[in-house]
């Protein structure tokens, strides 16, 4: 493009009037509304997407300058905003079930109770042992199994050898033994 004609066409996107948003947003809003009802499967959340559209072309730091480019870029937003309010329903659909399958507590038996009760009894001795190891066996015991972390990780992550995370889970289970073995006789 030569320099004349380079001058030429910034006088005439100067001269061209300014985008007026409101009157944009208006004149796309019926084949939006198509677009968004297409995208989310009914008309429940067309109303706040194009809300969340309005939000967004007001508060964009870049907008087209020219009317032309207006319908494009709007259906772009349009779209970006139809995939994440999707994504965000899917999250709470399976957020709403991980919920609700872990508040159901089935029925039990009396003898069902009662292995519970041993159960809780047991784990909450286990806690108690594992609070009473000294920190550092602690720590590699959690991460090796509360948090399944591999010998190599727990390594690197403390700064030391495979060799001392193995030495110090097995001092860990050592003084874990004979904890919960004391704790055993004095419940007797």
């Amino acid at each position: 493009m030569d320099q004349p004609a380079l001058l030429d066409d910034v006088r005439k996107r100067s001269v061209q009037p300014f985008v007026d948003w409101a009157e944009q947003l208006k004149r796309h809003a019926p084949w939006l509304k198509t677009v968004i009802r297409g995208r989310l499967g009914g008309w429940n959340d067309v109303d706040d997407v194009l809300q969340e559209l309005s939000a967004r072309v007001y508060g964009a730091a870049r907008r087209p300058l020219v009317a032309d480019e207006a319908a494009p870029w709007l259906y772009r937003i349009t779209i970006r905003l139809c995939l994440t309010r999707r994504r965000s329903a899917g999250r709470q659909k399976n957020f709403l079930r991980r919920w609700m399958t872990a508040t159901q507590t089935p029925r039990r038996s009396t003898g069902d109770l009662l292995e519970h009760f041993a159960e809780a009894e047991l784990a909450a001795s286990l806690r108690s042992a594992i609070d009473q190891l000294p920190q550092i066996e602690r720590d590699v015991f959690l991460l090796k199994h509360a948090h399944h972390w591999t010998y190599q990780a727990i390594a690197n992550h403390l700064g030391c050898t495979v060799h001392t995370v193995e030495h110090r889970l097995l001092k860990a289970r050592r003084l874990l033994r004979g904890l919960l073995a004391s704790a055993a006789e004095v419940t007797e």
